[in-house]
């Protein structure tokens, strides 16, 4: 028999938010290296497999593993997670999750496609050819990862919780601190929680090959690219006001609403913009005046804040031991990026100890209002090379796209206190063509798939 959905509440709001929140942090950087669709994967990575057929218990610990790979020719990660979880004495609870990340491959940075080679160099002069025809990527991308999430709330009484958070985040450009915390609030017989939460964080970009580049200024063949700056730093304050809701003894649904201001360094060091001229082909007319070593491309150059919002709702059903969770997301910007993500999941009983897990999400964006594939001479940049915009990105993650997840996860109990689960998934995200942009110039839509490996155990 089924145990009411009353009785794991406490798990869902709690526990599981903290081990979701720990992937949004620091995501900015994150989606900088990796396809979109890979940040929500990585987010369910240790989505607790608690099942609703027995009593939650007063600890748990989480381990898994996720595998990524966007073929021979793109991005590969390897995360390995733990997340422990619990109750202490006074009905404290407090959760802890430790990630790191390994990613290596290629990552387009930005120009486009062209009939002849080109030839790109770093901050510090290295350089590094692409074939005529051939998608510009940095090759040989490497990174590290290593992430610490905490979490305590204590009772203040019988209807009112505090929550105190602790965030760190560490790789070989990239750092983040965060502090913060919020209250959660019973009411309507412990069957409505509301929680409201703020969260601070301080994060710093020390690119790893050379310093940060001063935006809309030229590539250069050989000389130094960075500006005066080595790093530099952006700040994320984060408001959360959300409300669970015990709908009957077998129904639960979830509301949120999330407000994020980032202030700094929000541009990406690593991405550029071709310059062309109107044959489609690259021209350095204009930028030879800025710099005789002037390449045709320039560094590009982002808005130093950005204002998000979102508004998530999600249902979670028992039926009798299959399980549906259900969830919707709008997003919007001030950048004008707008999405909407639709994301199912369903957990099929097979028998008292396993079970199949069919999950399908989809995703849909609006480019970002100064999202160019390419800057254009004589339109975008002058005859003395200037730039004559105030932002500019051709960085994919800011265009127009979709995406699909279809995936499928077996789990099994080999007892009434460990679980294992086991989760293929394939990825795609297919982007708009533009008409103006050759065909050859096009996003290459994207293909991945991903692996997924947890066991829990509960006592």
């Amino acid at each position: 028999m089924s145990t009411p959905i009353l009785a794991v509440k406490r798990l869902s709001a709690v526990r599981g938010r903290v081990v979701v929140d720990a992937g949004v942090i620091d995501m900015d950087n994150y989606q900088k290296k990796i396809a979109p669709s890979l940040a929500a994967a990585a987010l369910t990575l240790l989505q607790s497999p608690q099942s609703y057929g027995e009593p939650a218990q007063d600890f748990s610990l989480d381990a898994g593993v996720l595998y990524y790979s966007e073929g021979s020719d793109g991005v590969q990660v390897l995360k390995p997670a733990v997340h422990i979880s619990g109750k202490l004495q006074d009905d404290d609870e407090f959760s802890l999750l430790l990630t790191t990340d390994a990613m290596t491959g290629a990552t387009p940075n930005g120009a486009v496609v062209q009939q002849s080679s080109q030839t790109f160099t770093s901050p510090s002069g290295g350089r590094y050819q692409i074939a005529a025809g051939g998608r510009p990527r940095e090759d040989g991308f490497k990174d590290y990862r290593v992430s610490i999430k905490g979490s305590y709330s204590f009772a203040v009484n019988e209807n009112n919780r505090f929550l105190l958070n602790g965030y760190t985040s560490k790789e070989f450009d990239y750092a983040s601190v965060g502090v913060g915390g919020g209250i959660l609030h019973d009411f309507n017989n412990k069957n409505s929680t509301l929680n409201v939460e703020l969260n601070a964080y301080l994060e710093k970009q020390d690119p790893r090959d050379g310093g940060i580049p001063v935006g809309f200024t030229p590539m250069l063949a050989s000389t130094q690219n960075s500006g005066s700056n080595s790093s530099d730093t952006k700040n994320i304050f984060d408001f959360n006001l959300g409300l669970t809701q015990v709908l009957t003894r077998y129904a639960l649904i979830k509301i949120n609403l999330n407000l994020n201001n980032s202030t700094g360094y929000l541009t990406n060091p690593y991405q550029i913009l071709s310059v062309l001229g109107a044959n489609g082909n690259i021209t350095n007319d204009g930028l030879i005046n800025v710099s005789p070593d002037a390449l045709p491309y320039v560094f590009e150059q982002r808005p130093d804040e950005r204002l998000r919002s979102s508004v998530f709702g999600s249902l979670v059903h028992d039926f009798d031991g299959d399980v549906l969770h259900f969830s919707y997301r709008y997003y919007w910007d001030d950048w004008d990026v707008r999405s909407n993500t639709f994301d199912v999941r369903y957990r099929l009983r097979l028998s008292d100890k396993q079970y199949l897990s069919p999950h399908i999400r989809y995703y849909q964006q609006s480019d970002a209002a100064f999202y160019r594939p390419h800057l254009t001479q004589g339109i975008d940049v002058d005859a003395n090379g200037q730039v004559l915009l105030d932002a500019a990105s051709a960085d994919y993650r800011l265009a127009r796209f979709s995406s699909y997840v279809i995936g499928l996860g077996y789990g099994i109990r080999f007892a009434s206190t460990d679980e294992m689960v086991v989760r293929l998934e394939y990825l795609t995200e297919q982007f708009d063509r533009r008409s103006d942009v050759r065909a050859d110039q096009q996003l290459d839509d994207l293909t991945a798939l991903s692996l997924q490996v947890s066991y829990s155990y509960f006592w």
